[in-house]
């Protein structure tokens, strides 16, 4: 018998009460829906209960970001440790300054996700981590730059697929003294 119920002969009502860490999945409006055949719901973790509001607490992985709401469904029989390879950041022993990776900026490379050319406009410091800002690269320029940044650890190994060194200006010199010794007709 629970404190409450003993003390004020009532029985509280525990409907509520979700397995914290559980799978969620985060209900989509209509209105900020694409249309179409799209998900109707963003893949999440829950965290809580707000105690403002007595709604939902759950985090939205794609998306990276808290949401406060109550149309969610949960997946408790879910193991929690299936979460683990979405998103989630491997942080390195040593950390690297922006001026280890300032050659990463006005690269060209695609993205092995979508397909897209990208190129790098900048590199900063949030949150304890170094990500990087795109933008999309079509017809030789740069689009707008794109508001969610990636981890500079993902941007470097896109470039890895097609750069043997991390070190680019040395390949382009090769190049360069390659193109020259084959014009020169040796």
């Amino acid at each position: 018998m629970p404190p409450v119920t003993a003390k004020y002969s009532i029985v509280p009502n525990i409907t509520m009460f979700r397995t914290f860490g559980c799978l969620v999945y985060i209900h989509i409006p209509a209105a900020t829906r694409n249309k179409g055949l799209v998900d109707k719901a963003y893949r999440g973790k829950f965290l809580g209960i707000c105690n403002k509001t007595w709604t939902y607490i759950g985090y939205i992985i794609e998306l990276d970001r808290v949401v406060i709401g109550s149309s969610m469904v949960f997946d408790e029989d879910a193991p929690v440790n299936e979460l683990k390879n979405h998103s989630m950041l491997e942080f390195a022993e040593e950390t690297k300054s922006v001026k280890d990776v300032t050659y990463l900026i006005g690269m060209v490379y695609r993205n092995d996700e979508d397909n897209f050319l990208y190129t790098t406009t900048r590199i900063v410091v949030q949150k304890g981590l170094l990500v990087a800002y795109r933008a999309i690269y079509t017809k030789g320029a740069a689009t707008q730059e794109l508001p969610r940044p990636v981890h500079v650890r993902d941007l470097a190994k896109m470039l890895d697929l097609y750069l043997p060194t991390n070190r680019p200006i040395a390949l382009c010199e090769e190049r360069s003294v390659a193109l020259d010794h084959v014009q020169a007709g040796g």
